[in-house]
Formats: structure tokens, sequence, C-alpha cells
């Protein structure tokens, strides 16, 4: 289940602890909650770690070189732009947010 997200015009991490903090207010998960994500710098900055040590969450990361545990996102983004956008090109960030905006 998709609980929420944001978008943004580049990797900032301001924008990860964004969607994290709409993903509590929306399910309002405990401590121990296990957060999975890759190994991008959003990721793995002290901003972000500081956010879920703040909230007793656990992060996880998989092993470099190791796609799998990844497999399940990357499908459903694969289906997102396939089937829900049928590969649409944006012509520039304002456009791309409205769509998602609207959705």
């Amino acid at each position: 289940m998709v609980v929420c997200w944001d978008i943004n015009d580049s990797l900032e991490t301001v924008s990860t602890i964004k969607a994290l903090n709409k993903a509590i207010m929306r399910r309002n998960p405990g401590p121990g909650l296990m957060i999975h994500s890759d190994r991008g710098l959003q990721y793995a900055s002290k901003a972000f770690r500081k956010v879920l040590q703040g909230k007793g969450y656990v992060q996880s990361m998989s092993r470099k070189g190791n796609c799998w545990d990844n497999a399940v996102a990357e499908s459903f983004l694969h289906t997102l732009k396939g089937q829900y956008l049928n590969h649409e090109v944006f012509k520039d960030f304002v456009q791309a947010n409205i769509v998602f905006l609207n959705t």
C-alpha cells in the first residue's frame, strides 16, 4: 500500500522527510516500525536518520549490489509509469507536480 509520497525536482533529504512525516500523520505507527530503503543519499543522511531515531523506528538497507529488497517498489513504479501515466513525458516539473497532486 502506498501511504504517501512527495515529489521534488531533486533528491533532497527534505522531500524524503516530508513524505515520511505525511505517512506518520496518516498511519500513526508506533516505535519499532521498520523503514526499508535503498542506499540513496537522502535515506543515509543524518537528518533522515535522526527523524527515524527520534520516532524509535528501525532503518533497514540492503547491502551494496543487492537489489532484491527493492523489487516490490521497483515493480510498483514501473506499473505506475506504464499503466497509470501511460509513459507520459512531462513538459516540466510544474506539469508533473500538477498531475501527481490531482491523483
